[in-house]
C-alpha cells in the first residue's frame, strides 16, 4: 500500500514557501547593502541615488524619487527620482498623488495603498486618476523625530504589485537609513563651514602682516577649484582644495614682518626663512581635524615638478595633486598683482611664464586645465603663445 503524504516531505524549489523564504532573504541582502551604502560616502546625491534604485528594486516599484526638507521654509525640494519627469515635481504640477506626499509631511507618518483609486484618503486626487496609479508607499525620513524628507513610490500595475503594511515597513527602513545618510551630510557641511570661517580668519591674519596680498588667498582658492573641476576631481576633492588653497600661506604668520614686506632682494638666511612657511603651515593645521588631503596640499604647495623646490625637494606625482594645483594658481596670481619690491606683470606675460614651467616647475596637466579655465574666462586662447 502506498504511504500517504505525512506533511515531512522536503518542500520543492517552486514552492510558495521556498519563494517566499528567498524573498526574505534577498530583502535582507539589499538592507545590508543599503546600511554600506549610508556607510560609504557623504555625498548626499550620491548616497540617494543609491537609495532610491535600491528601494525600487526591493519593493519592484515602476516610479519612484525622494524629495528633502528645503530649510528654514520646511517646503520639499526634489532631490532624485526614477521614471517621473522631476520638472513636474519642481513646478508643483505633480504626477503623483500630491495627496501622499503632503499627508506624509504633515503627519509624519507614512503612507500605503494597494487600491488608490478607491482608497477614500484620495479622492481629491487627480493625478491618481490621470497617471491610473494603483499602489502607492510613502514614508518619511526622520531621525530624532525631525522630518528631513520623504521617498515615494508607486505603480500602475494592478495585479502582482499591491502593496501591504509589511513592504511599508521595508520602505520605512529604507527611509530610516536614507535619513541618517542626510543628518549625516548635513553635520559635515556645517563642519566644514565652520572650518572654512576659522580658515578664513587665519588667512587674513596672514594678509593683514602683507597688505600687498589682500585678497591673494580668496583668489588662489577660485584659481584652484576651476583648475580641479576642469580636471574632473570629485566634489570631495574640491572641497578639501578648498581649504588647501585658502589656508596655503598660513605659515607665513610665523615669518616676521621685515622679512615678508622687504622692499628689496631678501639675503640668502631670510630665504631660508621663508622657505620654512610650509611646514609652519602643516604644523598650525595638524591639531585641526582636517583631511590629510588638505595638510599636504599646504606641505607641497612650494615643490617643483623637477624636484628643486621645497621644503623635500619632491618630484612629479611625488606632489600631492593639491601642491601642484595649488602651485599654478599661487604663481599666476602672485606674478599678475603688484608686490612691495615690483609691479604687477601684464597678464600675456604670467600666461607666458606659465607655459614655460610646465614640466619643469609645474605639472603639464594641471597647467593644460589651467590654460583651459583662462580661455573660458576670455583670457586667452587655445593659439596664444
Amino acid at each position: 500500500m502506498e504511504k500517504s503524504g505525512t506533511g515531512s516531505e522536503p518542500i520543492s524549489a517552486a514552492s510558495p514557501a521556498s519563494v517566499l523564504v528567498e524573498a526574505e532573504r534577498e530583502l535582507m541582502v539589499k538592507l545590508c547593502e543599503l546600511t554600506a551604502i549610508v556607510n560609504s560616502s557623504l555625498n548626499i546625491t550620491q548616497v540617494l541615488n543609491n537609495v532610491i534604485d535600491l528601494a525600487i528594486g526591493a519593493l519592484k516599484a515602476e516610479r519612484g524619487f525622494i524629495m528633502l526638507v528645503e530649510e528654514p521654509e520646511g517646503s520639499l525640494r526634489f532631490s532624485v527620482g526614477r521614471n517621473i519627469e522631476h520638472e513636474n515635481l519642481l513646478a508643483g504640477t505633480l504626477s503623483v498623488s500630491q495627496t501622499a506626499v503632503m499627508r506624509v509631511k504633515e503627519t509624519g507618518a507614512p503612507v500605503v495603498t494597494h487600491d488608490a483609486l478607491r482608497d477614500a484618503r484620495f479622492d481629491s486626487s487627480q493625478s491618481i486618476r490621470i497617471m491610473g496609479i494603483c499602489s502607492i508607499l510613502c514614508a518619511p525620513m526622520k531621525t530624532h523625530d525631525k522630518l528631513l524628507g520623504v521617498i515615494y513610490l508607486d505603480s500602475r500595475k494592478t495585479v502582482g504589485q499591491m502593496y501591504s503594511e509589511k513592504d511599508m515597513q521595508v520602505l520605512s527602513a529604507i527611509a530610516n537609513q536614507a535619513a541618517i545618510a542626510v543628518e549625516n551630510a548635513n553635520l559635515y557641511n556645517k563642519t566644514i563651514e565652520l572650518y572654512l570661517g576659522a580658515v578664513q580668519c587665519l588667512a587674513e591674519a596672514i594678509e593683514k602682516k602683507d597688505v600687498y596680498t589682500k585678497g591673494h588667498c580668496d583668489r588662489v582658492r577660485e584659481y584652484s577649484v576651476k583648475i580641479a573641476q576642469e580636471m574632473k576631481l570629485s566634489e570631495s576633492q574640491v572641497k578639501a582644495l578648498e581649504l588647501a588653497s585658502i589656508l596655503h600661506d598660513v605659515g607665513k604668520i610665523g615669518v616676521p614682518e621685515h622679512i615678508l614686506t622687504k622692499p628689496g632682494k631678501l639675503t640668502p638666511e631670510e630665504y631660508d626663512v621663508i622657505k620654512k612657511h610650509p611646514n609652519h603651515g602643516y604644523d598650525i593645521v595638524l591639531p585641526i581635524n582636517l583631511p590629510d588631503d588638505v595638510r599636504q596640499g599646504i606641505l607641497h604647495h612650494q615643490e617643483r615638478y623637477d624636484g628643486s623646490g621645497y621644503p623635500k625637494g619632491l618630484r612629479g606625482e611625488e606632489i600631492h595633486i593639491f601642491g601642484r594645483i595649488i602651485a599654478v594658481a599661487d604663481t599666476f596670481d602672485a606674478m599678475s598683482k603688484p608686490r612691495v619690491y615690483r609691479k604687477e606683470f601684464p597678464i600675456p606675460e604670467c600666461i607666458s611664464e606659465i607655459k614655460r614651467g610646465s614640466g619643469v616647475q609645474f605639472d603639464p596637466k594641471v597647467v593644460e586645465a589651467f590654460l583651459s579655465v583662462l580661455t573660458k574666462e576670455g583670457l586667452t586662447s587655445p593659439t596664444s603663445s
